[in-house]
């Protein structure tokens, strides 16, 4: 059995909410991004990350709430195992849609005005690597992906009473990460994969300050572990669901 994995640092989904969760000029709040695996996900063995991210934005508007889908990946390959310093490794595509290679050497896909929805993950995720010096080139597929869950809870969070984040029960995950986060702070709760809720207590939320733009985020993942792509060495690929709904912390 898959245990849960305890190492995790700062989601980027949450940097971008808690540094750029603000009105711009037309007084719409500014969307946060996916999490990102190089940062939700830290193996110490680990040689290489394969990440595909299926995220889903829920927003409050004028007109009704809005969902935003979009589907993001994220490839990294270790100089030593666990390192994060990051080495090439050619082009990097994600069904069929190119990575850009970032300046440590860690590839992102992030969808674009002519490509507003990004990935598609409707049979997982297959990956081609052409390989360079250090990292040979490989095809590679993870079909599982976790459902999309549905987040209950109401939409204020009050933090001096505590605060429970309900979702539908999700299927295909083997943990879930619930984050809530506002202004620099962020309180989190992992679950395994057929949990359907996390209670933080006023305790839990005592770094948390007020912020019209809150966020509750709910991420169930699952991963997979090859040593056959960069042989005698652990490669982890890994699918998830990225559920994020804008509220108010009072």
């Amino acid at each position: 059995m898959k245990r849960m994995f305890t190492k995790m640092l700062l989601p980027v989904a949450m940097l971008a909410v808690l540094s750029g969760c603000k009105k711009d000029e037309d007084n719409t709040p500014q969307q946060p991004s996916a999490v990102s695996p190089t940062q939700t996900f830290n193996y110490s063995d680990a040689w290489g990350l394969l990440a595909g991210v299926k995220t889903v934005t829920s927003q409050s508007t004028p007109i009704g709430p809005i969902d935003i889908e979009l589907g993001t990946a994220v490839a990294a390959f270790n100089v030593s195992a666990g390192s994060s310093e990051y080495q090439d490794a050619g082009t990097v595509s994600c069904n069929t849609k190119g990575l850009t290679k970032q300046t440590g050497n860690s590839y992102v896909f992030q969808p674009s005005q002519a490509d507003v929805t990004g990935i598609e993950f409707n049979n997982g995720s297959s990956w081609n690597v052409s390989g360079s010096t250090n990292v040979p080139a490989f095809t590679a597929s993870f079909n599982q992906f976790p459902s999309t869950p549905t987040l209950n809870s109401t939409n204020d969070v009050t933090l001096a009473d505590g605060y429970t984040v309900s979702f539908t029960s999700v299927s295909g995950a083997d943990s879930v990460l619930v984050i809530l986060a506002t202004n620099n702070s962020y309180a989190e709760k992992r679950l395994a994969g057929w949990q359907n809720s996390a209670t933080f207590t006023a305790s839990d939320l005592n770094g948390l300050s007020a912020s019209q733009y809150g966020m509750i985020q709910v991420t169930p993942y699952t991963w997979d572990v090859r040593t056959n792509l960069i042989p005698g060495k652990k490669v982890y690929m890994v699918n998830q669901v990225t559920v994020t709904k804008i509220v108010e912390f009072k």
